[in-house]
């Protein structure tokens, strides 16, 4: 499997820490946990995304309220597209 470093802050380190400590977990297993978790909802949300340009009904989610949780992203986005392209970049 292959190993990857990352910096964090002292207070992200706490949190997995702390939340590894609370669940048993490792802290590896916990980060690995979170990215899964992330990366889904981004996977779900693209999907969603298309749904709606395609004007098929998404639940209680509509793209309105998706771009205005985009419009609370660091940093900013002015459209939910370029949201999504800066994060593929970033996971490349």
């Amino acid at each position: 499997m292959p190993v990857i470093t990352i910096r964090i802050d002292d207070e992200l380190l706490n949190k997995i820490e702390n939340l590894a400590k609370k669940t048993g977990k490792k802290r590896s297993q916990i980060i690995k946990e979170i990215l899964k978790k992330q990366l889904s909802n981004y996977e779900t949300l693209e999907e969603y995304i298309n749904l709606m340009k395609k004007g098929k009904k998404t639940g209680n989610l509509n793209l309105d309220e998706v771009e205005k949780w985009f419009e609370n992203t660091e940093p900013y986005f002015e459209t939910w597209e370029e949201a999504i392209n800066y994060s593929r970049q970033r996971n490349k």
